[in-house]
C-alpha cells in the first residue's frame, strides 16, 4: 500500500521541488534525427530533428526551439539555416535543415529553449566537394606552336559548381584536327587522374597539317563535364645554315674589321635551305639569308646588298661576271667599285637578326653562281659574307 501511494505522488513531489528549486522542467534537448550529416557542397542537408523533454524524460509539448549555425571560426550563418526558431510539435520535436554551403569544412549546429539557453543540443555537420560541374583550363590555354612541335603541358582542373577541387577522378583527353575529325593522336597521355588540387594534364605534339587544334578533356564516365582550348599550329620557319663569319670592306677597297655572322642557303621546289645545290633551270627556288651585325651597327639605317658572282656554262666558263639586284629585282651587273653598290633595300634599319629573301621563283639562265649578301653603312663601309657564298649550280 505505502509503495502504491509513493508512486501516485511523486510527480507531485518532483514538480514541487522544481517549483522550490527553481528548477526549469525541461531537462534535454536531444538530436533524433538527421544527426552527424555528410552533405556536399551546393546540396541541402536532410532534415535535422531536434527533441524536447522534461525531467521525466517525457515529451514535452510546450517549447520553442531556437536554431543557430556556427562555422569552424565560430562565426554564425544562421541565415544559412531553413529556420532559425519553430515550436515543437504533439511529439515534443522541431526541425531545421542546412540550405546549400560551398565552402568546405564542419560546421554546428545548435538547438536552444527560448527559456533557458543551458538546454542545448548540438550536431555536426560536414561540406564535402560536391559534385563534378566543370574541368576549367588551369595552364597552357591557347598556345601556338610549329608543326612537329610539342606544346607545354595543357592543365586542367575539375571542380564543382563552387570551384572546390575534386580529387581522384579520370579523365580522357581528345584532339579535334582543323578538318573536323577527333582522335587521340599527338597527345600525352591520352587520360590521366586528378591530383591533389584537382588538376590533370596533357602535351600535345603537332603533325605537319597547320590549322586549329581544339584540346578536349573530358570526364570519364560523364560527357557533360568537359573543357576545351585550342592549340594553333603554323609552319616551323626554316632552318636557315650559317655560312660563318663576315668582314668588312671600306670606300677604298681595304678591310675593316667587324663582328658579323651571317646564314643562308637556297631551297629548291620547297626542299631544306642549303648553302650548296645542283637544280634544273625548271625547278622553283627561294633564296634568304640572315645576317647577325656587328653589335655597334644594330639599329642603324642601313642598305641592304645582293651579289653574285656568275660563271656561264660551258663553252663559256672561263669568265665570271658580278651582278646585283636592285629595289625592283632587276638584275644589275657590277664592275666591282664598291661605291657604285646598288642596293636591293634601301634605308632600312637593321634588325637583330636581319632577314632577307633575296630572290623567289625560277632562275633564267644556267651556270654558275655565288651569292653574297650583306649591308652598307652610312660611313660606305660594306659589311658581307666573306667566309662562304652561297653555290648555286643552274643545269639548262
Amino acid at each position: 500500500m505505502f509503495t502504491q501511494a509513493l508512486k501516485k505522488y511523486i510527480p507531485f513531489l518532483v514538480g514541487s521541488l522544481c517549483l522550490m528549486s527553481h528548477i526549469n522542467i525541461f531537462a534535454a534537448v536531444t538530436v533524433v534525427s538527421g544527426g552527424e550529416q555528410i552533405v556536399p557542397s551546393g546540396q541541402s542537408s536532410t532534415d535535422i530533428i531536434f527533441q524536447v523533454t522534461d525531467a521525466l524524460g517525457n515529451p514535452n509539448t510546450n517549447a520553442t526551439l531556437n536554431f543557430t549555425l556556427v562555422n569552424e571560426t565560430n562565426v554564425f550563418m544562421s541565415n544559412e539555416l531553413s529556420t532559425t526558431q519553430a515550436g515543437v510539435n504533439s511529439q515534443a520535436q522541431a526541425s531545421t535543415r542546412v540550405n546549400t554551403l560551398k565552402d568546405l569544412g564542419q560546421y554546428k549546429v545548435i538547438a536552444t529553449l527560448t527559456t533557458d539557453s543551458l538546454q542545448s543540443a548540438t550536431t555536426n555537420l560536414t561540406i564535402t566537394v560536391g559534385l563534378p560541374a566543370n574541368l576549367e583550363v588551369a595552364s597552357g590555354e591557347n598556345q601556338d606552336i610549329v608543326t612537329e612541335a610539342t606544346s607545354t603541358p595543357i592543365g586542367f582542373k575539375l571542380v564543382d559548381m563552387f570551384g572546390n577541387p575534386i580529387t581522384g577522378k579520370t579523365v580522357h583527353f581528345t584532339v579535334k584536327e582543323p578538318a573536323g575529325d577527333s582522335t587521340i593522336a599527338g597527345l600525352a597521355p591520352i587520360s590521366g587522374t586528378t591530383n591533389g588540387d584537382g588538376q590533370v594534364a596533357t602535351q600535345y605534339t603537332a603533325a605537319k597539317t597547320t590549322g586549329v587544334y581544339t584540346i578536349t578533356a573530358t570526364l570519364a564516365n560523364n560527357i557533360e563535364v568537359f573543357g576545351t582550348t585550342q592549340v594553333t599550329v603554323t609552319k616551323a620557319p626554316p632552318v636557315i645554315p650559317s655560312l660563318g663569319g663576315g668582314g668588312g670592306i671600306n670606300q677604298d677597297g681595304f678591310p675593316v674589321t667587324v663582328d658579323a655572322n651571317f646564314a643562308g642557303g637556297i631551297s629548291v621546289n620547297g626542299a631544306d635551305f642549303v648553302t650548296k645545290v645542283t637544280q634544273n633551270l625548271s625547278d622553283e627556288v627561294i633564296v634568304k639569308g640572315v645576317i647577325t651585325p656587328d653589335t655597334d651597327h644594330i639599329g642603324k639605317q642601313v642598305d641592304i646588298l645582293v651579289i653574285a658572282g656568275y660563271v656561264p656554262p660551258a663553252p663559256n666558263d672561263n669568265v665570271q661576271l658580278f651582278y646585283m639586284l636592285d629595289e625592283q629585282m632587276n638584275v644589275l651587273q657590277w664592275n666591282m667599285d664598291v661605291t657604285l653598290l646598288t642596293a636591293r633595300q634601301a634605308d632600312v634599319t637593321l634588325q637583330n637578326p636581319h632577314e632577307i629573301t633575296m630572290y623567289t621563283g625560277k632562275f633564267i639562265a644556267g651556270g654558275i653562281l655565288r651569292v653574297f649578301f650583306g649591308y652598307r653603312l652610312d660611313s660606305g663601309v660594306v659589311v658581307f659574307n666573306t667566309e662562304l657564298p652561297i653555290d648555286i649550280e643552274i643545269i639548262e
